[in-house]
């Protein structure tokens, strides 16, 4: 089993960083996610405002990052990678680094940035993505791995929301059998 864990939206805040560069308090909401962003302000304005090494480095941490990722790392016995794709902006690359560098600096050597879709990582069922985006969760099952679909939820999110994830994550890995390293 090989699990790639993507950061945003899973284990960084990216709709509170949005919403404060957009000039106003992320969405009361806990499950709206990134999408409202886009509704509110237009995709085309979102993404000239999304840029520079500050506002990727310095994105809060959700209350369950340390939680999740222990889970990974413990049930894959290391063998899991964050996996994430950069928006059109150079600064994003070394943004997203310094944010793994800065969360989890033990696990620096797992940051994986792929320009292309995350599915060309899958191989097979035991390859599993742990994703907010839907279109990610689908082009990865379609290449014949398994995901789950973390949909994004607020930081305020009642605890009990991110529990039961939590559990579903360790369910899944738990049923899969061990397998190569990515």
């Amino acid at each position: 089993m090989r699990v790639a864990l993507d950061l945003d939206g899973v284990l960084a805040n990216f709709t509170k960083a949005g919403s404060m560069v957009m000039g106003h308090a992320c969405p009361p909401d806990a499950m709206l996610g990134f999408s409202c962003l886009w509704d509110m302000h237009g995709e085309e304005e979102c993404l000239k405002k999304f840029k520079g090494f500050q506002f990727w480095s310095e994105m809060e941490a959700y209350p369950w990052s340390n939680a999740l990722v222990s889970l990974v790392d413990e049930a894959t016995k290391g063998n899991w990678m964050f996996l994430t794709k950069p928006m059109y902006d150079p600064h994003c690359y070394s943004g997203k680094a310094a944010w793994i560098m800065h969360h989890f600096p033990r696990h620096v050597k797992k940051l994986c940035i792929i320009g292309s879709s995350k599915a060309n990582m899958a191989r097979n069922f035991e390859d599993v993505l742990i994703d907010d985006h839907i279109e990610n969760i689908n082009e990865w099952r379609q290449a014949g791995g398994t995901a789950y679909h973390w949909k994004e939820i607020g930081e305020n999110a009642p605890k009990e929301i991110y529990e039961n994830r939590l559990k579903d994550v360790a369910e899944i890995l738990i049923n899969l059998p061990d397998s190569q390293p990515f």
